[in-house]
């Protein structure tokens, strides 16, 4: 009697474990549908604060497993092309995803451009008159 319990309530604390997180799937391609390896794909999840990071594969595709339920973040960047970005809520469906980066134009900044550098230290050059020379501190030529 007392393992058929057990057996029980293991199985409901599984299956209860089980709805409470969920699968992310997706591919991540250019504008022309093709697939874009080594994107890095970022995970947050916005109740927790937890964190994940991935890359997309050869064939473009990343996936995080269980990931808890609730609302979410995923950010997708990689040089060259604008990130990508989209909060979700997650329920205990696996949610799939195509994420299509846009090549960057000219206007799109990559990198911060905005650098703000210290003052530059002021240079003093002496350049010794004649008349200095001639002033000379005893033991010293």
């Amino acid at each position: 009697m007392n393992r058929r319990l057990i057996v029980v309530l293991l199985m409901l604390l599984q299956m209860t474990t089980g709805a409470q997180v969920s699968v992310i799937r997706g591919t991540v391609v250019d504008e022309a549908n093709a697939v874009i390896p080594g994107a890095e794909v970022r995970l947050e999840h916005l109740e927790t604060g937890e964190k994940k990071t991935a890359f997309s594969s050869e064939v473009g595709a990343f996936s995080f497993l269980n990931v808890r339920q609730g609302k979410v973040r995923i950010t997708v960047r990689l040089p060259g092309f604008q990130n990508w970005s989209q909060e979700v809520q997650l329920g205990h469906e696996e949610l799939r995803l195509t994420v299509p980066l846009h090549v960057a134009s000219a206007s799109t900044p990559l990198i911060n451009t905005r650098v703000k550098l210290p003052p530059r230290p002021r240079t003093v050059i002496w350049r010794p008159s004649p008349a200095s020379r001639e002033i000379a501190t005893p033991g010293m030529r």
